[in-house]
């Protein structure tokens, strides 16, 4: 329950934010496509090589996110959503949608929508009780403002997952996509999963390192009925984490052994 940085696991309020809001303002992530701006494809860090004016539609942004854990998809997402609740949240049928799906109204006053994306996540982190979660950016590098908790991480990861495109996304190993320039160019891509535990029998999750929050993982595991988000935060080094996961899942699933043997 202590709050730390979270470094990457950001992105998956990220990618759970941009498909409720696919749905309120009624757009398919197939169909709706962004350009990197020059601060997307900057922006530093872990990244998925987008380029400057090649289209991408969202759903290749979210594998980018999500995947290599692309802080320019980070940036060109929240630019591109925001940017759709500052064209769409004051319409009369986006507000009533809007209200009934965050509990709140969503600003779009800020002219930064990258920041207008932002507060969309500490509301939505709000509206489903991520209690000691506060987001100041939509990829997680270093500020100390962008912090969370295990449990809460665990939360939202639980509630993520239930979103079908976002299941669909972090199970996969590997993703291939083109996008293109306004020239009619084509640009190919290919994104490897940076969750190692995909071949030991997990299920997705995410991904996340910076020199402040240490290295950091969320990871889920089904079998049968039993499912499970497993989240580290500031492990010790970058092969810790994936020693401790494991370990954490072979704990708890002998807990669970123990409670259905005394239940039934």
């Amino acid at each position: 329950k202590e709050q730390r940085e979270m470094a990457s696991l950001t992105k998956i309020m990220t990618a759970y934010l941009t498909c409720q809001l696919l749905k309120v303002f009624k757009q398919d992530a197939k169909f709706l496509s962004f350009i990197p701006s020059y601060r997307g494809v900057h922006v530093g860090g872990t990244t998925a090589n987008l380029k400057e004016g090649v289209r991408f539609p969202v759903f290749d942004l979210l594998h980018g996110l999500l995947l290599p854990s692309g802080n320019d998809s980070a940036v060109t997402i929240a630019e591109g959503m925001g940017a759709l609740i500052i064209e769409l949240a004051e319409k009369k049928w986006a507000k009533k949608r809007i209200k009934k799906q965050f509990s709140a109204e969503l600003s779009s006053r800020a002219r930064d929508p990258l920041f207008v994306f932002v507060d969309a996540m500490n509301k939505l982190a709000k509206k489903i009780g991520l209690q000691k979660t506060n987001y100041s950016n939509p990829h997680g590098l270093a500020d100390k403002a962008n912090k969370s908790t295990a449990e809460d991480i665990g939360k939202l990861a639980s509630l993520a997952k239930k979103t079908p495109l976002i299941a669909q996304i972090i199970k996969k190993e590997e993703y291939k996509c083109t996008g293109y320039s306004q020239g009619g160019t084509a640009h190919n891509f290919c994104w490897e999963n940076t969750n190692r535990l995909l071949k030991e029998g997990f299920d997705g999750f995410k991904t996340g390192i910076t020199p402040t929050a240490g290295p950091c993982l969320s990871a889920s595991y089904k079998k049968d009925d039993i499912s499970l988000i497993i989240t580290v935060l500031g492990c010790k080094t970058m092969e810790y984490r994936w020693r401790e996961v494991p370990s954490l899942l072979n704990w708890a699933l002998r807990k669970l052994e123990i409670v259905f043997q005394m239940y039934g």
